[in-house]
């Protein structure tokens, strides 16, 4: 039995759902399976997977998507399927040529026929999911999908913030980065600033060219360990991704500015809990708001302190672990 992972990935989507199901890789491996991504051509998917070491095959033509993933997936295996771009009959007829499919979901917007759903979101048990009647959902922080790396890493609350780490996911699609460190021009802290693998060379060019005229701004492309990256922050400013979930975890007290809509659940339930400050969605912000609300979370340390505290009670460290498990255990029954 093998484990395969069919995720979206690229200049529009980001590589938020290849680095979440990464974490699937690292327990599956622990148990010795092997894992391998089925991918479209990406130049910035395979430049992620190959610098994170995981396996893919990688299917030439788009239009050839459905058949190389039956081609290669038979009636043994396990299919991971994070996806966006596939259609409900797509995702019907991938699903049915394994011996068990999982579809990892973020907002409940599509008919599901398969044999589990994970969504790992606060707000997933409130949801409603269109699925058939064999399916079980995992749904809830418990099966939320982190990578090993945050599970064993925390920081300790600063009340000044001598480091501010702005880091708006693998890709930053909008290039909002830029906006975030001319915003900080007030700041008289470091700035550690990530670049991911899938930036535009045009955003990279305008950040390189901000920070070298400004000593404050510490470029840090292509970590390969983010959460050492985290680790050396006092407070931090992020998107809505998956990256808001890793900071939380390492209770980071952190800005969350909403660039994608389907990640408004997210920072609307993390903000709810106290854990992320939500000051606006990017393109309704003006520059003068942005600049004002980071100065008073700057400020405030009361603000910050009870963030922490509030993460301290928030238990993100498990999800991939348990998903595996209730598969493992599910597959020893049937």
């Amino acid at each position: 039995m093998n484990v395969y992972i069919v995720a979206d990935g690229g200049e529009q989507t980001g590589l938020g759902h290849i680095i979440r199901t990464s974490s699937l890789v690292q327990e599956y491996e622990k148990k010795q399976y092997s894992v391998v991504y089925l991918i479209k051509k990406n130049d910035k998917v395979i430049k992620y997977l190959n610098s994170a070491e995981l396996k893919y095959l990688i299917c030439d033509s788009n239009e050839g998507y459905i058949g190389f993933i039956n081609d290669q997936v038979n009636s043994d295996d396990i299919l991971f399927i994070d996806s966006y771009e596939l259609s409900d009959t797509e995702l019907q007829v991938i699903s049915s040529n394994c011996r068990l499919s999982v579809c990892i979901d973020d907002n409940a917007q599509r008919q599901y026929n398969c044999d589990f759903i994970v969504n790992g979101n606060g707000h997933a048990p409130d949801l409603i999911f269109e699925t058939s009647s064999k399916t079980k959902c995992l749904l809830g922080y418990n099966y939320l999908l982190l990578r090993d790396q945050f599970q064993i890493s925390k920081v300790e609350f600063s009340p000044l913030i001598r480091t501010m780490l702005v880091t708006l996911g693998g890709a930053d699609i909008n290039g909002y980065t830029i906006r975030v460190l001319k915003a900080l021009h007030k700041f008289n802290g470091k700035i550690h600033c990530v670049i991911g693998p899938g930036f535009k060379e045009s955003t990279i060019q305008s950040i390189v060219e901000i920070a070298s005229s400004d000593k404050r701004i510490e470029l840090i492309i292509n970590p390969e360990n983010i959460a050492e990256v985290m680790k050396n922050a006092d407070a931090a400013i992020s998107a809505g991704g998956s990256s808001l979930y890793e900071l939380v975890s390492m209770r980071i007290p952190t800005v969350t500015i909403l660039q994608a809509e389907n990640q408004r659940n997210i920072v609307n339930h993390l903000d709810h809990y106290g854990v992320v400050k939500y000051i606006g969605d990017f393109d309704v912000l003006s520059e003068n708001e942005l600049i004002n609300e980071l100065e008073m979370f700057i400020k405030s340390r009361e603000l910050r302190k009870r963030m922490y505290e509030n993460a301290t009670r928030l238990d993100l460290g498990s999800g991939a672990m348990n998903v595996v498990k209730v598969i493992t255990d599910y597959l020893k029954e049937v």
